[in-house]
């Protein structure tokens, strides 16, 4: 399995970020906690992985406007 495959199954596990009551969300927010310490997005632009960092702010995007906003303001501040 490459990077980018890689990538492709962390970026599909925001898919449904914005549903809290999912008993894998806990997960996701782990996941994209990592995501953000260490930087990964800056990694998916190297490798050019557009659509990629397209999807996932789509996905970011859905749960901000279902009301997940405390979430992705905690992972925005630990990745500036």
């Amino acid at each position: 399995m490459g990077t980018q495959e890689v990538f492709q199954l962390i970026v599909s596990s925001f898919e449904n970020l914005d549903d809290k009551s999912s008993r894998s969300y806990v997960k996701r927010a782990s996941i994209l906690e990592t995501v953000a310490k260490v930087r990964s997005c800056v990694v998916m632009l190297d490798l050019e992985c557009d659509a990629l960092i397209i999807e996932m702010f789509q996905h970011f995007f859905k749960a901000v406007r279902y009301g997940r906003i405390s979430l992705l303001e905690r992972i925005c501040m630990l990745s500036c």
